[in-house]
């Protein structure tokens, strides 16, 4: 893959980060994919990272790595959520600690699992009843399956679910205009809302 077209595939995978709608989104990245691994993921965090997004390797191994980019003040707020709280708490998880304690555990956690440990959702700004829902019920009989599996409120996944949509609608469109990761960054601000009225008013 050409770098144009692996930034597209962090754009759409990372849209509702980008755009300010959600607090975090993760990559897999695969050197089959996307190239010599370190040098691209290392351009993606810096470019990231000038728009107040931060990262974090999960992961590696071999030839992938699974990186998390993230709006740390808003990822914090999010675990602080009693029921978030309490399902950190069950998986061992610092009670009294930082964001970075936090995803030092998560990162244990992953490699242990070699996989996605079930409260990894709380991390990607899931619904911690939704999580919690997941967890009880072994993954199965969800009210609502899109982004995530909903076992809450199934009218403000639907939403929630619309908004993301919306998000990567409004990245691509800027990706099919010629527009690279970095241009994105800085055109979008980071803030849904703003950006999609000036989209919706044609100044876009």
């Amino acid at each position: 893959m050409k770098l144009s077209v692996a930034e597209e595939v962090v754009v759409d995978t990372c849209a509702q980060v980008i755009m300010g709608a959600k607090p975090a989104n993760m990559v897999a990245f695969s050197s089959a994919v996307f190239g010599p691994l370190q040098s691209f993921i290392e351009h993606c965090r810096k470019l990231f990272s000038a728009h107040g997004i931060d990262s974090r390797e999960l992961c590696t191994c071999g030839q992938r790595s699974l990186m998390l980019f993230y709006r740390a003040e808003w990822l914090e707020e999010s675990l602080r959520d009693p029921m978030a709280k309490k399902i950190l708490r069950e998986n061992g998880y610092p009670e009294v600690g930082s964001l970075d304690a936090l995803l030092d555990h998560l990162t244990y956690r992953v490699g242990l699992h070699q996989g996605f440990p079930h409260e990894i959702g709380l991390f990607l700004g899931y619904p911690p009843e939704d999580v919690d829902g997941f967890i009880r019920h072994g993954g199965k009989d969800s009210k609502l399956s899109g982004y995530w599996k909903v076992y809450g409120s199934t009218e403000q996944a639907e939403e929630t679910f619309a908004l993301y949509d919306r998000c990567r609608a409004v990245l691509s469109d800027l990706l099919e205009k010629g527009h690279g990761l970095s241009d994105i960054l800085h055109i979008t601000g980071g803030n849904y809302y703003a950006y999609d009225h000036r989209l919706l008013v044609g100044n876009g």
